[in-house]
């Protein structure tokens, strides 16, 4: 079970740059 976390970090680690983009999108609405 330890190595299926890992998998999930992944494409978790790689929407943080989606969800930057949606902060600043929202920034610009506020």
């Amino acid at each position: 079970m330890a190595e299926h976390s890992s998998l999930v970090i992944i494409p978790t680690y790689n929407e943080i740059e989606n969800i930057q983009a949606i902060i600043e999108a929202v920034m610009e609405l506020d």
